[in-house]
């Protein structure tokens, strides 16, 4: 005789991958225990500053006492069981492989659908007279993800290389002495041109 039976949680498991592996519903819930907690912080909160920034949700826990059974627990979960041939230790045993590579759950109750939870510990406190079945105590923890903000940096703009003007050759341009030299005599002859031309010479 199963003693206390409430609505019964049911439990779906996604690996590494996301990819759902594993969907148990439980024969039964004895009991359920639903946590929330909050960092308040322990310093005064000054005038104008919000007090929901000195405020963090820590993750949500949630505990529950429930029985596997190798007999239905309901007349539908016959054929079920007889097709899966399952027993409530196998499941004890899947259900410790799982916490132990930190697959998430989903764990839908009686009150709420909790996402993201692993299995934090679990404990069996297991008799000669419930054989038959196994009474499971576990506790469940939410863990949280982070998302990272991906900025898109800048494209490198190309060095613009010089292009070589291509209308043709040039004319060289002289240094700055030698052009001062040329433009000294060019005046210093038309200065000796003019001095001749004043007093008749050639």
């Amino acid at each position: 005789m199963i003693p206390g039976i409430q609505k019964r949680a049911e439990f779906k498991v996604y690996d590494e991958n996301d990819i759902l592996v594993f969907t148990k519903e439980v024969d039964a819930t004895i009991s359920e225990a639903h946590g929330k907690e909050l960092d308040v912080t322990e310093h005064p909160v000054s005038r104008g500053i919000p007090v929901t920034d000195n405020i963090r949700p820590k993750a949500r826990k949630y505990t529950c006492v429930c029985f596997f059974t190798n007999y239905p627990a309901r007349p539908d979960d016959a054929v079920k069981k007889t097709a899966k041939g399952e027993t409530a230790t196998e499941v004890f045993d899947q259900l410790d492989e799982i916490a132990d590579k930190g697959w998430r759950f989903t764990v839908k109750t009686s009150l709420r659908t909790y996402e993201n939870m692993v299995i934090q510990s679990m404990s069996v406190p297991r008799t000669n007279e419930k054989a038959n079945h196994v009474e499971l105590t576990i506790n469940f923890k939410e863990i949280r993800k982070a998302k990272s903000a991906k900025v898109a940096l800048p494209k490198r703009q190309p060095k613009q290389s010089q292009t070589k003007n291509k209308k043709g050759a040039q004319p060289k341009v002289k240094p700055a002495p030698e052009r001062a030299k040329g433009m000294t005599k060019q005046l210093f002859d038309f200065g000796v041109k003019s001095v001749k031309g004043l007093f008749g010479g050639s």
